[in-house]
């Protein structure tokens, strides 16, 4: 009686590997988009302690104060600008890794239900070997103990 083998095991295993792959960068993709949130919310907190700033009590308002607040608001409206543009493109790069990895997953599932099949259809024919095995063995038996006396 021969042992299971998988004859696509190589494939099924590649596969895997790919799904690993895609899932990896699909991981890097939703990391690059918490940096930018973490940016972006930099960016925010600049122009907030700029605006403290110049509200805090005691301080006179410049002309230089007031120029580098102008000045912050406006990097303010570009760089939100430059984040929304990131973000789209972002989150189209996830949307396609994300049916990268379900395509990966799917081959992988469509692998693992062929094997299973085979593994189960191996199974019944080990199973009725077995079982003809202990059947021919009973009749020996049997057959050398009425033949013995």
């Amino acid at each position: 009686m021969t042992k299971f083998s998988f004859s696509l095991r190589r494939v099924l295993d590649f596969r895997r590997l790919r799904a690993d792959v895609a899932r990896n960068a699909l991981d890097r993709l939703h990391a690059e988009r918490q940096q930018l949130l973490a940016r972006e919310h930099s960016v925010y907190q600049s122009r907030q302690d700029e605006e403290e700033a110049v509200r805090e009590p005691g301080l006179s308002l410049t002309n230089t104060r007031l120029d580098a607040l102008d000045q912050m608001q406006a990097y303010v409206a570009i760089a939100r600008q430059r984040f929304a543009h990131e973000y789209t493109q972002l989150d189209e790069r996830i949307r396609q890794q994300k049916a990268a990895v379900m395509e990966a997953e799917r081959e992988v599932g469509l692998l693992e239900k062929l094997e299973a099949r085979q593994r189960a259809d191996w199974q019944v024919c080990f199973d009725k070997k077995l079982e003809e095995l202990a059947a021919d063995s009973y009749m020996s038996r049997l057959y050398r103990r009425s033949h013995a006396r």
